[in-house]
């Protein structure tokens, strides 16, 4: 399988630093927070070889895009077969209806 190119959008550089933000404050260790976000910054490298892995979203803001769980997150991609390409365009908490 080719690799796809992975862009992050503005908007879920947005959530990401909110994570990281969250994840500091519960945990009050810098250490926890980062190695969490690269927890799923790596989840995020994968789809380069594996598009398709997510499920198709089936509710939300975002029906008929795909999504993966990374612990109690979720992650939320558009795929553009076409230009090998993938869009990561949110990062929100599991319980969130997008």
């Amino acid at each position: 399988m080719d690799n796809y190119k992975v862009t992050v959008t503005p908007q879920a550089l947005k959530d990401l630093e909110e994570v990281y933000t969250v994840t500091l404050e519960l945990s009050a260790d810098r250490d926890i927070a980062y190695s969490f976000i690269e927890t799923i910054k790596s989840s995020i490298r994968r789809l380069k070889s594996f598009p398709d892995r997510g499920t198709i979203r089936t509710v939300g803001r975002h029906k008929g895009y795909r999504q993966i769980f990374v612990k109690k997150y979720t992650v939320v991609y558009r795929v553009d077969y076409e230009n090998k390409k993938v869009y990561i365009v949110a990062v929100k908490p599991k319980k969130n209806q997008l």
